[in-house]
């Protein structure tokens, strides 16, 4: 394969990528949502059933439980649509495909990298920037795959609880 056919496929896998970003920023909105939602239900619904359940350590465990779980989700659900930044800036040596080492080098260091880029160093700046954003998508993933559990432990929680007032 030449360099040119890598570094349209390295385009194609960057394009992937970002969709895959996107997803995760989607998702992350729908579980704020979902958790603002529960969060206020729970608390509403505690003060509701307030009287009712001050004897009834099981329910007030699920509720406690539910809460936590609701804003365990909450959190990690933040962490994984944070940007995620690659850290490097090198005005001589950096890439020029990530923004944020383009916005911390200086016109003049940006202009004589562009004009000093071969292919081969342009295929090497796709393989590094296509690494850094496996990375970063990998942790969202890993975040949001955590505050999907936790989210499903609150639903979980909110049965029990349902089940154990309408006993």
């Amino acid at each position: 394969m030449q360099i040119k056919e890598k570094i349209e496929m390295l385009r194609h896998v960057m394009d992937r990528y970002d969709h895959y970003y996107d997803s995760v920023n989607n998702k992350g909105n729908l579980y704020l949502t979902l958790n603002t939602f529960l969060l206020g239900g729970i608390i509403t619904g505690y003060y509701a059933i307030k009287s009712d359940v001050q004897e009834q350590f099981d329910v007030l465990y699920f509720i406690w439980t539910a809460l936590i779980l609701c804003l365990g989700s909450i959190a990690y659900t933040l962490l994984a649509i944070i940007p995620f930044i690659s850290r490097e800036s090198d005005p001589v040596n950096g890439s020029l495909i990530n923004f944020n080492n383009v916005a911390n080098i200086s016109q003049s260091s940006f202009k004589t990298q562009l004009d000093s880029l071969t292919e081969i160093r342009c295929y090497e700046d796709y393989v590094s920037q296509v690494k850094a954003l496996a990375i970063g998508l990998n942790r969202k993933f890993s975040r949001l795959r955590i505050a999907t559990y936790l989210l499903a432990g609150c639903f979980a929680c909110i049965v029990v609880i349902g089940v154990k007032i309408l006993q």
